[in-house]
Protein backbone atom coordinates (compact mmCIF):
# COMPACT_ATOMS: atom_id res chain seq x y z
CA UNK A 1 0.00 0.00 0.00
CA UNK A 2 2.81 2.33 0.01
CA UNK A 3 2.27 3.17 -3.51
CA UNK A 4 -0.83 5.05 -2.56
CA UNK A 5 1.34 7.41 -0.60
CA UNK A 6 2.66 8.65 -4.37
CA UNK A 7 -0.79 8.86 -6.20
CA UNK A 8 -2.90 9.33 -4.46
CA UNK A 9 -4.80 12.65 -3.24
CA UNK A 10 -7.27 13.53 -0.71
CA UNK A 11 -9.10 16.49 0.23
CA UNK A 12 -10.89 17.76 3.30
CA UNK A 13 -14.05 19.21 3.44
CA UNK A 14 -16.05 20.66 6.38
CA UNK A 15 -19.69 20.49 5.21
CA UNK A 16 -22.39 22.09 7.30
CA UNK A 17 -26.21 21.73 5.31
CA UNK A 18 -29.55 21.52 6.18
CA UNK A 19 -31.26 18.30 5.34
CA UNK A 20 -34.75 17.16 5.34
CA UNK A 21 -34.27 13.60 4.91
CA UNK A 22 -35.01 10.72 7.47
CA UNK A 23 -34.30 6.82 7.22
CA UNK A 24 -34.65 4.16 9.55
CA UNK A 25 -31.65 4.98 11.07
CA UNK A 26 -32.06 8.43 11.14
CA UNK A 27 -32.19 11.94 9.09
CA UNK A 28 -30.23 12.28 5.84
CA UNK A 29 -28.25 8.81 6.49
CA UNK A 30 -27.63 8.50 2.69
CA UNK A 31 -25.46 12.06 2.89
CA UNK A 32 -22.39 11.73 0.85
CA UNK A 33 -19.56 13.89 0.69
CA UNK A 34 -19.10 16.41 -2.50
CA UNK A 35 -16.41 13.74 -4.12
CA UNK A 36 -16.44 15.57 -7.20
CA UNK A 37 -12.22 16.99 -8.44
CA UNK A 38 -11.42 20.05 -6.88
CA UNK A 39 -9.22 22.91 -7.38
CA UNK A 40 -7.36 22.75 -4.23
CA UNK A 41 -3.22 23.48 -3.35
CA UNK A 42 -3.35 21.27 -0.38
CA UNK A 43 -3.42 17.29 0.34
CA UNK A 44 -6.22 18.58 2.86
CA UNK A 45 -8.42 21.84 2.58
CA UNK A 46 -10.61 22.76 5.57
CA UNK A 47 -13.57 25.39 5.78
CA UNK A 48 -15.39 27.02 8.43
CA UNK A 49 -13.73 27.52 11.32
CA UNK A 50 -11.38 24.53 11.54
CA UNK A 51 -8.09 25.97 11.38
CA UNK A 52 -7.11 24.44 14.67
CA UNK A 53 -9.67 22.45 16.40
CA UNK A 54 -11.61 19.90 13.80
CA UNK A 55 -15.14 20.40 15.14
CA UNK A 56 -18.17 18.59 13.46
CA UNK A 57 -21.68 19.84 14.52
CA UNK A 58 -25.21 18.90 14.35
CA UNK A 59 -27.96 21.09 15.36
CA UNK A 60 -32.11 20.66 15.68
CA UNK A 61 -33.95 22.93 17.33
CA UNK A 62 -36.90 21.35 17.98
CA UNK A 63 -37.81 17.54 17.02
CA UNK A 64 -39.08 16.88 14.12
CA UNK A 65 -39.96 20.39 13.00
CA UNK A 66 -36.08 20.67 12.50
CA UNK A 67 -36.42 18.39 9.67
CA UNK A 68 -39.23 19.96 7.38
CA UNK A 69 -38.22 23.87 8.67
CA UNK A 70 -34.40 23.64 7.03
CA UNK A 71 -33.09 24.55 10.63
CA UNK A 72 -31.14 20.66 10.82
CA UNK A 73 -27.53 20.71 9.90
CA UNK A 74 -24.72 18.14 10.02
CA UNK A 75 -21.52 18.49 9.09
CA UNK A 76 -18.19 15.79 7.74
CA UNK A 77 -14.87 15.26 6.08
CA UNK A 78 -14.49 13.78 3.08
CA UNK A 79 -11.33 11.85 1.88
CA UNK A 80 -11.58 12.32 -2.18
CA UNK A 81 -9.10 10.77 -4.47
CA UNK A 82 -8.45 12.75 -7.45
CA UNK A 83 -5.02 11.53 -8.62
CA UNK A 84 -5.73 10.31 -12.35
CA UNK A 85 -2.06 8.75 -12.33
CA UNK A 86 -3.14 6.14 -9.28
CA UNK A 87 -5.78 5.38 -11.31
CA UNK A 88 -3.34 4.08 -14.45
CA UNK A 89 -1.09 2.74 -12.20
CA UNK A 90 -3.01 0.60 -9.85
CA UNK A 91 -6.75 1.60 -10.77
CA UNK A 92 -9.00 2.86 -8.44
CA UNK A 93 -8.91 2.02 -4.03
CA UNK A 94 -11.35 -0.97 -3.71
CA UNK A 95 -13.16 -1.58 -0.10
CA UNK A 96 -10.35 -4.60 0.11
CA UNK A 97 -7.20 -2.15 -0.38
CA UNK A 98 -9.02 -0.14 3.07
CA UNK A 99 -6.44 -1.56 5.93
CA UNK A 100 -7.19 1.33 8.11
CA UNK A 101 -9.76 3.55 9.46
CA UNK A 102 -9.67 5.25 12.67
CA UNK A 103 -10.14 7.95 14.38
CA UNK A 104 -9.67 9.76 17.42
CA UNK A 105 -13.21 11.78 18.87
CA UNK A 106 -14.31 14.10 21.94
CA UNK A 107 -17.95 13.99 21.95
CA UNK A 108 -17.25 17.46 24.40
CA UNK A 109 -20.74 17.72 26.59
CA UNK A 110 -23.22 15.96 24.30
CA UNK A 111 -23.25 12.44 23.11
CA UNK A 112 -22.69 10.24 20.49
CA UNK A 113 -26.21 8.39 18.90
CA UNK A 114 -28.37 8.27 16.02
CA UNK A 115 -25.77 6.50 14.33
CA UNK A 116 -23.51 9.16 14.72
CA UNK A 117 -20.49 10.04 14.60
CA UNK A 118 -19.94 6.98 11.64
CA UNK A 119 -17.38 6.47 8.76
CA UNK A 120 -20.02 6.34 5.49
CA UNK A 121 -17.86 4.28 2.54
CA UNK A 122 -19.84 5.46 -1.00
CA UNK A 123 -19.74 2.46 -3.35
CA UNK A 124 -21.28 2.75 -7.00
CA UNK A 125 -24.19 0.68 -7.94
CA UNK A 126 -22.34 -2.19 -9.40
CA UNK A 127 -24.42 -3.38 -12.31
CA UNK A 128 -27.33 -2.07 -10.84
CA UNK A 129 -27.10 -5.16 -8.01
CA UNK A 130 -24.54 -4.28 -5.40
CA UNK A 131 -27.38 -2.00 -4.11
CA UNK A 132 -31.04 -2.40 -2.55
CA UNK A 133 -31.84 0.65 -2.48
CA UNK A 134 -32.37 2.87 -6.07
CA UNK A 135 -29.95 5.68 -7.34
CA UNK A 136 -26.29 5.08 -8.37
CA UNK A 137 -24.24 4.48 -5.42
CA UNK A 138 -25.06 3.19 -1.93
CA UNK A 139 -22.35 2.93 1.45
CA UNK A 140 -21.50 1.04 3.89
CA UNK A 141 -21.39 2.65 7.24
CA UNK A 142 -19.25 2.33 9.86
CA UNK A 143 -20.36 3.37 13.52
CA UNK A 144 -18.51 4.66 16.41
CA UNK A 145 -18.84 4.50 20.05
CA UNK A 146 -20.28 1.46 22.30
CA UNK A 147 -21.15 -1.38 20.76
CA UNK A 148 -23.80 -2.30 20.57
CA UNK A 149 -25.98 0.82 20.64
CA UNK A 150 -23.39 3.30 19.75
CA UNK A 151 -24.96 5.44 22.45
CA UNK A 152 -23.24 7.20 26.04
CA UNK A 153 -19.77 7.78 24.73
CA UNK A 154 -17.61 8.51 27.31
CA UNK A 155 -16.31 11.83 28.30
CA UNK A 156 -12.65 13.50 27.19
CA UNK A 157 -10.58 12.38 24.20
CA UNK A 158 -11.33 8.85 22.70
CA UNK A 159 -10.29 6.48 20.05
CA UNK A 160 -11.81 4.18 17.72
CA UNK A 161 -8.76 1.99 17.15
CA UNK A 162 -8.77 0.32 13.67
CA UNK A 163 -12.35 -0.90 12.57
CA UNK A 164 -11.16 -2.47 9.87
CA UNK A 165 -10.85 -6.16 10.81
CA UNK A 166 -13.08 -5.01 13.67
CA UNK A 167 -14.68 -7.93 15.98
CA UNK A 168 -18.16 -5.87 16.81
CA UNK A 169 -21.39 -6.05 14.30
CA UNK A 170 -20.83 -2.18 13.84
CA UNK A 171 -20.82 -2.64 9.77
CA UNK A 172 -23.89 -1.57 8.53
CA UNK A 173 -24.32 -3.20 5.13
CA UNK A 174 -28.22 -3.04 4.76
CA UNK A 175 -28.06 -0.64 1.82
CA UNK A 176 -26.41 -3.25 0.25
CA UNK A 177 -28.10 -6.49 -1.52
CA UNK A 178 -27.51 -8.84 0.71
CA UNK A 179 -26.63 -6.91 4.12
CA UNK A 180 -27.73 -6.14 7.12
CA UNK A 181 -27.97 -3.63 9.85
CA UNK A 182 -25.61 -5.33 12.32
CA UNK A 183 -23.38 -7.31 9.99
CA UNK A 184 -18.94 -7.99 10.60
CA UNK A 185 -16.38 -6.73 8.91
CA UNK A 186 -15.79 -10.16 7.19
CA UNK A 187 -19.41 -10.03 5.98
CA UNK A 188 -18.91 -6.32 4.37
CA UNK A 189 -15.36 -8.29 2.51
CA UNK A 190 -17.70 -10.74 1.23
CA UNK A 191 -20.56 -8.17 -0.54
CA UNK A 192 -17.73 -5.55 -1.47
CA UNK A 193 -14.48 -6.50 -1.47
CA UNK A 194 -13.47 -5.85 -5.14
CA UNK A 195 -16.06 -2.88 -5.33
CA UNK A 196 -14.39 0.27 -5.92
CA UNK A 197 -14.54 3.48 -3.58
CA UNK A 198 -16.03 6.98 -4.65
CA UNK A 199 -15.31 8.40 -1.25
CA UNK A 200 -14.96 8.42 2.62
CA UNK A 201 -16.81 10.28 4.79
CA UNK A 202 -16.46 11.05 8.57
CA UNK A 203 -19.92 12.23 9.53
CA UNK A 204 -22.03 14.15 12.36
CA UNK A 205 -25.60 14.26 12.02
CA UNK A 206 -27.18 13.50 14.88
CA UNK A 207 -28.26 16.68 16.37
CA UNK A 208 -31.77 15.44 15.94
CA UNK A 209 -31.14 13.10 18.97
CA UNK A 210 -30.41 16.24 21.13
CA UNK A 211 -33.04 18.95 20.30
CA UNK A 212 -31.65 22.08 21.52
CA UNK A 213 -28.31 20.58 22.43
CA UNK A 214 -27.42 18.79 19.44
CA UNK A 215 -23.92 16.99 18.49
CA UNK A 216 -20.25 19.11 19.25
CA UNK A 217 -18.03 16.42 18.57
CA UNK A 218 -14.09 17.28 18.35
CA UNK A 219 -12.11 14.78 15.95
CA UNK A 220 -8.17 14.59 15.30
CA UNK A 221 -6.17 12.27 13.73
CA UNK A 222 -8.67 11.09 10.95
CA UNK A 223 -6.76 8.39 9.30
CA UNK A 224 -7.78 6.52 6.25
CA UNK A 225 -4.57 3.87 5.38
CA UNK A 226 -1.37 5.82 5.36
CA UNK A 227 -2.96 9.27 4.98
CA UNK A 228 -4.04 11.14 8.33
CA UNK A 229 -6.00 14.48 8.83
CA UNK A 230 -5.42 16.26 12.40
CA UNK A 231 -5.71 19.82 14.04
CA UNK A 232 -2.03 20.44 14.90
CA UNK A 233 -1.66 21.26 10.61
CA UNK A 234 0.54 17.95 9.86
CA UNK A 235 -0.99 15.76 7.49
CA UNK A 236 -1.38 18.32 4.64
CA UNK A 237 -3.76 20.45 6.90
CA UNK A 238 -3.12 23.86 5.28
CA UNK A 239 -4.10 26.68 7.42
CA UNK A 240 -6.19 29.87 6.19
CA UNK A 241 -3.50 32.95 5.73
Amino acid sequence: MNGFKTFFTFVFLMIVFPAAMVSAHGPNQNHQGNHGPHNNKCQWEAFGETAKVIELTSDCAVYPDCLSDGSFTYSGVSFIYTGSSFKKKFGYLKFQDINQLSTDYNVTNTDCGGGSPRFSIELPNVEGTLCSIPGDSCSIFVYIGPYPNFTDCAAGWQTTGNLIGNADLRFDTSQLTGGTFYDSYSNALALAGPVKVLGIDLVVDGGWTNPGGGQDILVNNVMVNNFTLNANGSGGLCEHD
